[in-house]
This record gives C-alpha cells, structure tokens and sequence, in this order.
C-alpha cells in the first residue's frame, strides 16, 4: 500500500514543483488530510478510470502514477483547471481525455469507464440537483462497472471544519449528507453500495463508499 509520506514526496515533484505559498501547501500536503492512500488501492490496475471533478488533476496524477491504469478521463467546470489537468497528464504514457464540464450532463463517453472516482465533489454540487446528478450518473455508467465515492461525513461536529475550510479557499459553503444517507440514496439510484469506511484526518470526517452499477 503507498503511503501519504511517498504521495507527498511524489506531489512535489510533479504538480506541486512550480507551485508556490498557499497553492503549494494545498496540492502538495492534500494526502494529510485527504485519504487519497485508502482512494488508491480501491483501483484495481490495468482499469479505465474516470475522476468526476478531477480539478487540476492531482488524483489522476497520482492514479497514473501509483495504479497502473489503462485509461485516464475527467471532467470539470473550469476551463482553467481543465488545461491544468491536461498539461500535468500531459507525459503519461497511457490515453488520456479531460474536458469541460458544463455541471448538467454528464458526458456519454463515462460509459467507456470501468472506475469511476468521485472525490470531495458531492458536497459541491448544487443541492437542487444532488440526486439527479446520481440518477444520471447511474443510467451513464456501464453495467459492472464501479463508483468509488468519497465526501466529508455531514454527520460529524467537524463538518463544521470543513465548511469554514470551504468558506475560506473556495467562497462557499457545501450541502455534506452522512454516509448513511448518502449510501442510502445510492442505492434508490440502483446502485450495489459495500460497506462504508470511515476515517478521520486530523480534524476532516470522510467515508468512502465503494458502489457497483
């Protein structure tokens, strides 16, 4: 199993080399208080893996890097981030496709995956449309294929935490659920939840749900 120690150390020789001040801190020290470690070996190898939300792409670096994948893609709203992502996948040796999002329809292509990684996004989307966003999801994703669906645990009294962390670095504040509800709500979408994992990262909640089409 990786550890934080060599995510971080890989992190700051890879996204993290041109950063400076607070981006630095936050792309290179992430696996402190993200459990990206646990996200990775939930990703079998030789697998197309697809990150909703993949930002400027850090966790599909880290996927090419440390899973041994066949297939990367991602999307996200910014068209800023979407360059980011592409010039760090840029030197990877196997296929890789991010696009913009616009944040209604998920793209068709998600079919072509057989992981499907949605990290710290949920919380972000825009509570009207949460489970319309799965209902989608669900009908996109090819049959078999897998979700793994990590978020900050909206039961918990740090939720708080992040929702100042969130007010702070990204002027707004999220819709948490529990992992009760959440794995409640992916199961009415039709799809196959496993047990939920929980863990605690200094003062963050998070469980993972590792769901199946």
């Amino acid at each position: 199993m990786v550890t934080s120690e060599e995510l971080i150390q890989y992190l700051k020789s890879s996204e993290g080399r041109n950063l400076k001040g607070l981006a630095h801190l936050k792309t290179v020290y992430r696996p402190v208080i993200c459990p990206f470690d646990q996200i990775l070996e939930l990703i079998p190898p030789d697998k197309k893996v697809f990150d909703l939300g993949c930002g400027s792409g850090s966790l599909l670096s880290l996927i090419n890097q440390f899973s041994k994948p066949k297939q990367l893609g991602g999307i996200e709203v910014s068209q800023n981030l979407v360059d980011n992502a592409r010039q760090l996948l840029s030197a990877s040796k196997v296929p890789v496709s991010i696009n913009f999002y616009d944040g209604l329809t998920i793209p068709d292509e998600i079919a072509d995956y057989e992981v499907v990684t949605l990290i710290d996004v949920f919380h972000h989307i825009p509570k009207p449309i949460q489970v319309s966003f799965f209902e989608q999801l669900y009908r996109k994703m090819t049959k078999g294929s897998i979700l793994i669906f990590k978020d900050i645990d909206g039961s918990s009294p740090l939720v708080y935490v992040n929702k100042l962390h969130d007010l702070l670095l990204a002027s707004e504040i999220g819709n948490e659920w529990s992992a009760e509800k959440a794995s409640a709500m992916l199961r009415n979408c039709g799809f196959e939840c496993s047990a939920i994992t929980y863990r605690r990262m200094l003062v963050y909640p998070h469980y993972t749900i590792l769901a199946r089409k």
